[in-house]
């Protein structure tokens, strides 16, 4: 997030006081963003400057009027992504996981196969699976909406599990040392199931 900021916002915002950025300042930036084509990039940045001024607040580091998001809609609705894969996408795509190594792989087809966001599965850990009743329980704290809740393993996301080595006294099901960059897996499983 400190890279996005640096590459998203003046140089100028840098040197300031963070009481001294004005609504009109966050505005002249997501303008900026929007004419440059990226209305969606603009609510994110929004949203990340939003959380920037409630942490500082929270720690009593500017007063909580001092957020510059206060009155400042985002820019762009969206829409939620309803497109949904055939069965030949997902044939194609389950066999281009497996040019990845076991992690990246087992990271994708668990996306398949759970319905799960991405980066909650990466939050993913040995301890919240129960073997016995096949339920992982994912904390309220790795939840992009804090709803702590429990998915139902099926066979297939066992199966991929299984395939995911498990390295001694690891929490973690998906490594960070071991997903590389699993961004740019994703992509190139993506350019591989073009047909």
């Amino acid at each position: 997030e400190a890279r996005r900021l640096h590459a998203s916002l003046p140089p100028k915002w840098r040197s300031r006081r963070g009481a001294e950025i004005s609504a009109g300042d966050l505005v002249a930036v997501l303008n900026a963003k929007v004419k440059a084509g990226a209305p969606v990039a603009a609510n994110r940045l929004r949203a990340l400057v939003s959380r920037i001024f409630t942490f500082a607040a929270e720690q009593r580091l500017v007063p909580p009027t001092a957020n510059p998001v206060i009155g400042v809609k985002k820019p762009t609705k969206e829409t939620t992504r309803d497109r949904v894969l055939t069965d030949d996408e997902i044939r194609r795509l389950w066999e281009a996981c497996a040019t990845q190594n076991p992690y990246v792989c087992g990271w994708f087809r668990l996306r398949l196969v759970t319905a799960q966001r991405g980066g909650e599965l990466l939050q993913m850990r040995w301890q919240d699976i129960d073997p016995k009743s096949h339920f992982w329980t994912i904390p309220a704290a790795f939840v992009k909406n804090a709803q702590g809740h429990r998915v139902y393993l099926n066979e297939a996301a066992r199966e991929m599990l299984d395939g995911v080595p498990r390295r001694e006294g690891a929490g973690w099901v998906f490594p960070k040392s071991f997903m590389g960059d699993y961004k740019h897996g994703a992509r190139r499983i993506a350019h591989r199931t073009r047909p």
